[in-house]
């Protein structure tokens, strides 16, 4: 009867030992790869960059109305713009707009824009500052 000395016996044991740790490494180091292609984007995805934006501020809660010449000032070419075009979003979601006067495909001196506006109020950094009044602002 041959018997074969310990240390193959050994050996073998950690050869297959190796052999499965670098399986598990390496099965683990994919999952962590794969898991980074599956993150979602920013939120900046609602952006056309063929589109022009400009920013309204809004003081408080309420119903706000932009007039022909107050949107006119901000926009030069604003009479040969569509109104059934005109988009509005807060935090990357359209906001529901009235257009006065969009009927005849141009936005003339008595048509306006009407919308209900809200400012922010730093929910979106509520994780960063765990106590309301840690915010750099009082809103």
């Amino acid at each position: 009867m041959i018997q074969a000395p310990k240390n193959q016996y050994l050996i073998g044991i950690i050869c297959m030992f190796e052999s499965m740790l670098r399986i598990y490494i390496s099965t683990l180091l994919t999952i962590c790869c794969l898991s980074a292609f599956g993150q979602t984007p920013f939120g900046n995805d609602w952006i056309n960059t063929n589109q022009s934006y400009y920013k309204i501020k809004v003081a408080q809660k309420g119903i706000y109305r932009l007039n022909h010449p107050t949107l006119s000032q901000q926009i030069p070419t604003l009479s040969a713009i569509n109104p059934k075009y005109f988009q509005l979003f807060k935090n990357g979601k359209e906001v529901a707009i009235y257009v006065q006067g969009e009927n005849d495909n141009t936005f003339d001196s008595d048509d306006f824009i009407e919308f209900y506006g809200e400012p922010n109020d730093g929910s979106l950094d509520k994780e960063l500052y765990p106590q309301a009044n840690s915010q750099p602002h009082n809103y």
